[in-house]
């Protein structure tokens, strides 16, 4: 199986879809699907989302150029916050790579 740690949707695909807002939604989706998932699985390691999957989210909302990119990017922060407090996972604790595409995306 292809690991989680390895998928990065930042970057677009061949349509040129990271400046036209479809890659937030999709990536976004994506990282929800995943979620329920590792859920469904018990909590396999091998799927569950990180700070990286989280991090790459919030920059394609970022790229997204929509005016809605930034705060969907912000409630991401804060679901990766939310989800570190309850599970204490240091691999979901936002840290300043995480914050600092927060920032990029304002």
């Amino acid at each position: 199986g292809r690991s989680m740690r390895r998928w990065r949707p930042g970057g677009g695909d061949r349509d040129g879809e990271a400046h036209n807002g479809r890659v937030g939604e999709r990536a976004e989706a994506l990282l929800q699907r995943v979620w329920t998932l590792y859920r469904q699985t018990g909590g396999d390691r091998k799927i569950k989302p990180d700070k990286m999957v989280y991090g790459s989210v919030i920059t394609c909302w970022g790229k997204s150029g929509l005016p809605q990119g930034p705060v969907r990017a912000e409630a991401l922060l804060r679901q990766m916050e939310d989800e570190y407090e309850q599970s204490g996972d240091d691999d979901l604790k936002p840290d300043a790579i995480v914050y600092t595409s927060l920032i990029k995306a304002w």
